[in-house]
């Protein structure tokens, strides 16, 4: 049996949970694409640039329809709250504001050891009022969004499915692999960008499983992405946002530079990751807990 608040009741096996999950969200997602389609929404993309509007509100349906599709799994299938899920749990500011912090270093870090050997120039940009507004504002709430229902969809209820199906180590893995793949279609992946992405994908799993919090996660995901692309202006995931503080422009091998892909591919961002959110790991246990999640992202034979 899993522990549920309302008392022992039979549940459905992980594998057969996930599989709601995943279905519930392909019919959800199917329905806002086709319902976007017929209103003649503007692309969140088009001709190769970003649109910020249109992303900023696709983002935010995202966002609801993976929380809604969580919460409706976690209630009807297994009787518990999203607090065991990590969220929305009492540490939210402090592990969001760490993980934000966190997160914005591997970027920081990467241009400023590129800029010391004149690999990497960065410019800043004099935002109007109106770029400002129709560009940079909309870009840093998506980007916040876009972050959230990424770790809500990865590593939330499907990771907790999956560590009581097959384990922790599986688990962290399995959607570290996922997450990766997700981002294989982008402009200019590349297999170190594959890497990359997968060990950010496996470690994120592991500060999730160790800290019960997803806050931590998607404050690392958003402060990340907040510094590479709407701070530095650098190609992230081989995507120029519009609307940066500045721009940088990278020169030198692929290996130090990610080529088209961006910084995400450098050998210089895979071990500084490794560094950081190994550090986060090491101390997991001391930073801001969410307590009731914790056992859900512990391994149990009982939920099999």
């Amino acid at each position: 049996m899993t522990p549920t608040h309302g008392g022992p009741r039979r549940v459905p096996h992980p594998a057969a949970r996930l599989l709601i999950f995943l279905v519930l969200l392909a019919l959800g997602a199917s329905a806002l694409t086709a319902a976007l389609y017929l209103l003649h929404f503007p692309a969140q993309r088009s001709h190769g640039q970003l649109q910020p509007w249109p992303l900023l509100v696709t983002s935010l349906l995202a966002y609801g329809l993976v929380l809604a599709v969580t919460a409706t799994c976690l209630q009807r299938l297994e009787g518990r709250t999203l607090s065991t899920v990590g969220l929305p749990g009492r540490p939210l500011l402090p592990a969001y504001l760490l993980g934000l912090a966190c997160g914005g270093v591997v970027p920081a870090v990467v241009v400023l050891l590129l800029a010391l050997f004149g690999l990497a120039t960065v410019t800043p940009v004099q935002l109007t009022r109106s770029l400002f507004l129709t560009a940079t504002l909309p870009m840093l709430a998506a980007t916040v969004l876009l972050a959230a229902w990424e770790e809500l969809a990865f590593r939330g209820y499907p990771l907790q499915q999956l560590i009581a199906w097959t384990g922790q180590s599986w688990g962290a893995l399995t959607t570290g692999v996922l997450f990766a793949l997700a981002h294989s279609e982008n402009p200019g992946a590349n297999l170190p960008g594959f890497l990359n992405t997968a060990v950010n994908g496996v470690l994120l799993a592991w500060v999730v499983i160790r800290s019960g919090s997803l806050w931590l996660a998607c404050g690392y995901h958003a402060g990340w992405n907040l510094m590479a692309a709407q701070g530095l202006g650098l190609v992230d995931s081989g995507i120029q946002a519009p609307g940066s503080l500045s721009r940088t422009q990278l020169a030198g091998p692929a290996w130090l530079t990610g080529g088209a892909y961006g910084f995400e591919a450098s050998v210089l961002t895979g071990v500084l990751e490794l560094i950081v959110i190994g550090t986060i790991l090491w101390h997991a246990r001391r930073l801001p807990l969410s307590v009731p999640a914790l056992p859900y992202f512990a391994p149990s034979r009982s939920a099999v």
